[in-house]
């Protein structure tokens, strides 16, 4: 956002923009504050109605590379043992609906995923993988071999260009110089 306000000499919002970032960024390195911060997110999954959700890393969905270089540098460790976490419950989570027979996410009815694994998990974990933990690029493709389905597409492309990247060289360049 602070891009686009410079781009059009909008220097208020560029301000506000910076200030919300700053202070996201200050926020983010209290690992606790995230995750429960992501919970109130998913408000739905704490209904009376429903269990508490078996597993808390919605806050790992979607991570960009960006931000999995802040989550290595800030808070490492409590970012790898969330992942880990994950692996040790849905110990196949890269392959497609494998056969698990416990909810993922608690009892949320006939409408959501609740039995086997969620197609979020893929796009939870592999960017933890790739961007905190720097997996190996060949267990990083070893991943792949699942494949993308329907759904989980969005989850599975993305990591692909990831894990081709992966064989290479990151370079981090600062995209605020113009």
């Amino acid at each position: 956002m602070a891009r686009i306000a410079r781009h059009f000499n909008d220097s208020g919002m560029e301000n506000e923009a910076v200030r919300l970032a700053t202070n996201g960024f200050v926020k983010g390195k209290d690992f606790g504050a995230m995750e429960e911060i992501s919970i109130n997110y998913f408000n739905r999954l704490k209904e009376k109605r429903h269990d508490y959700p078996a597993h808390t890393a919605f806050m790992m969905m979607n991570l960009t590379p960006e931000v999995g270089r802040f989550l290595k540098e800030q808070v490492k460790l409590p970012t790898i043992q969330k992942d880990a976490s994950l692996k040790k419950h849905w110990t196949h989570w890269w392959l497609i609906a494998p056969p698990y027979s416990g909810t993922w996410a608690g009892n949320i009815g006939v409408d959501c995923e609740g039995i086997g694994c969620p197609r979020e998990l893929f796009g939870m974990i592999y960017p933890v993988e790739r961007w905190v933990a720097e997996i190996d690029p060949n267990i990083l493709s070893s991943y792949m071999t699942g494949g993308p389905d329907g759904l989980g597409d969005c989850y599975w492309l993305e990591p692909l260009v990831w894990t081709i990247e992966a064989h290479g060289t990151t370079r981090w360049i600062d995209v605020r110089k113009e």
